[in-house]
């Protein structure tokens, strides 16, 4: 009897703790205890099955075959694997955006779950207030839009949008549009210029001129001036270069009217005594060393006198002309009377320059009347303490030195020159 306990005791205690390994032979126990080994068995056997389910429940496995109904150590496990799987569902729910869920399963849990659910509708609750706000503000800026590119068409300007990422037009209004179509040659320069200049136009707003080398209009003018704005903005979701194109031709054709009236002498082409003044005490109040030099025609009455005004004007030109040649600043200050004005030589090196384009002058002489210049220079140092005027009295005085020792005096029968 002692013996068939401790069997059973041992078989239970297996169950318990090892029930992978708990077994025992039924036949070979007593007739009075077999139906209670048969019993042990079945425990074992449920035993066994709730642990594997138990195991694969902690996995996460919740799809995992329940044990049959029989085995009721199995069934709050069982009871747990639907309320895991009802609570998997509710989760998915609400990652489709049902926040209508809520559960009360294992307490501060239920709780915690419960107000994310409701902290989850709130804020999908409030995108979605902004989402209709954000719409709205789109729907009217679309409308704002289309009513600006609408109003874009009543202005002479013309109006170009590019994309910058695939340099692409986006928008061109109809004074653009009949522009290209009408000139398509100019239209191309003038487009090559502005993706050009996408490139250097910084975040800020940007206005630049731009000058075009046209075809002739009915007026006969080839070069146009234009100014341009230009903006990045955002286009439609897009990143994009607005540019307005001002046609200002005819502000800086009067412009260069204004200036040639103002600065520039109408015989040669030069610019005149103004600019000289303007240009010379910018250059002294910049500290900016220069040498300034006269240069007095020679002759120039006798070949007024003699031959007509016609023919003086005509060696002005080719005095003025030979000047030029020397690549400095020219300005005709006088009747017979020019200043030249150069940084970065000195006055001798001047001198010499001016004696060398005398005697190209003078080879040319071939009209009847001798042709040359007198001239002197002097080197205005920066930061002098004399004025101006004082440099201009000194190379004149310098000069006319000059025309008294190497001007030849005229010998002709009708005219005498008196001034030696």
């Amino acid at each position: 009897m002692e013996e068939t306990a401790e069997i059973l005791f041992e078989y239970l205690k297996n169950i318990l703790y090892d029930p992978t390994h708990a077994e025992i032979n039924v036949s070979a126990l007593p007739d009075e205890f077999q139906r209670l080994g048969r019993g042990l068995e079945f425990l074992a056997d449920c035993v066994r099955e709730s642990r594997t389910f138990a195991k694969a429940l902690a996995k996460g496995d919740l799809s995992v075959h329940p044990p049959g109904a029989e085995n009721v150590l199995a069934a709050p496990v069982k009871e747990l694997q639907g309320t895991l799987r009802h609570l998997a569902w509710q989760t998915r729910q609400v990652a489709k955006g049902d926040y209508n869920q809520s559960v009360d399963f294992m307490g501060e849990f239920s709780e915690d779950f419960n107000t994310m659910i409701r902290q989850l509708k709130e804020r999908q609750e409030a995108l979605l207030e902004e989402k209709k706000k954000v719409e709205a503000n789109n729907r009217e800026l679309e409308r704002n839009l289309e009513l600006v590119m609408a109003l874009t068409n009543f202005t002479h300007n013309l109006i170009l949008v590019f994309s910058l990422e695939e340099h692409e037009p986006i928008f061109f209004n109809d004074s653009a549009k009949w522009f290209i179509q009408s000139r398509p040659m100019d239209a191309q320069r003038m487009l090559e210029q502005i993706r050009y200049n996408e490139q250097r136009i910084p975040k800020s707003d940007a206005v630049w001129d731009m000058e075009l080398e046209c075809e002739e209009d009915e007026s006969g003018a080839r070069v146009r001036y234009f100014s341009v704005e230009s903006y990045h903005i955002y286009w439609r979701g897009r990143m994009a270069a607005v540019h307005i194109v001002m046609d200002d031709t005819e502000r800086k054709n009067k412009e260069n009217l204004m200036y040639k009236l103002a600065y520039v002498d109408p015989l040669t082409g030069l610019n005149n005594r103004l600019y000289a003044m303007d240009l010379m005490s910018q250059w002294m109040a910049q500290n900016e060393s220069f040498v300034m030099s006269f240069i007095d025609i020679d002759y120039l009455k006798y070949c007024n006198d003699t031959f007509g005004h016609k023919a003086g004007d005509e060696y002005l030109v080719r005095t003025a002309n030979v000047l030029k040649s020397m690549g400095c600043e020219v300005c005709r200050i006088g009747g017979d009377e020019f200043i030249m004005m150069r940084k970065g030589v000195t006055s001798s090196y001047q001198d010499e320059r001016l004696k060398e384009v005398r005697g190209i002058l003078e080879k040319e002489s071939g009209s009847g009347y001798p042709q040359s210049f007198s001239f002197a220079s002097s080197e205005v140092p920066a930061g002098t303490e004399l004025s101006l005027e004082d440099y201009i009295k000194i190379t004149d005085a310098r000069m006319y030195e000059y025309k008294m020792k190497n001007k030849k005096p005229l010998d002709d029968i009708f005219y005498k020159d008196q001034r030696f």
